[in-house]
């Protein structure tokens, strides 16, 4: 039950982040301050292909929430660690145009244990989903509220 609470959690904020970007990112229509230079882009991991594929928020939950008992193992290693680990682990994954994750980083995770965030990354790239709407790759950010009373 409270992991169906964690994902369910994760779908909505996956569902807020893609609102978002959809109209523009919250600062659409001002002014940008100068920021460092971007990460690199899917057109530098997939050079030449257009981003175009899409995979409904819900199919991506789905498999997510059929793979979560090794992230549910990585969490568990860090809290024999430290019985009051808590956070969020936000990780971006590139799924190509067969469905399969072809990168997978950090994206701004708090959880305190870096560990336990690399193992979930880890586990991320072993992922397979549906291939993408449209032939294209899709990028997806994926945040996961780890509690201990979970």
């Amino acid at each position: 039950m409270r992991s169906a609470l964690l994902i369910a959690r994760a779908v909505i904020a996956l569902a807020i982040l893609s609102a978002v970007s959809a109209c523009g990112g919250p600062n659409a229509g001002r002014a940008k301050d100068p920021a460092p230079p971007p990460a690199p882009t899917d057109a530098a991991v997939f050079p030449g292909k257009k981003v175009v594929g899409r995979i409904a928020p819900d199919l991506i939950q789905k498999v997510v929430r059929a793979n979560f008992d090794p992230l549910r193992t990585c969490y568990e290693s860090g809290l024999k660690r430290n019985r009051d680990l808590q956070g969020r682990v936000a990780v971006k994954f590139v799924i190509d145009t067969e469905g399969r994750v072809v990168s997978a980083v950090d994206a701004g995770s708090d959880m305190p244990d870096r560990e336990v965030i690399q193992c979930i990354v880890a586990e991320y790239r072993k992922l397979t989903f549906p291939k993408p709407e449209g032939g294209g790759i899709v990028t997806v950010i994926y945040p996961i509220v780890f509690n201990p009373a979970d």
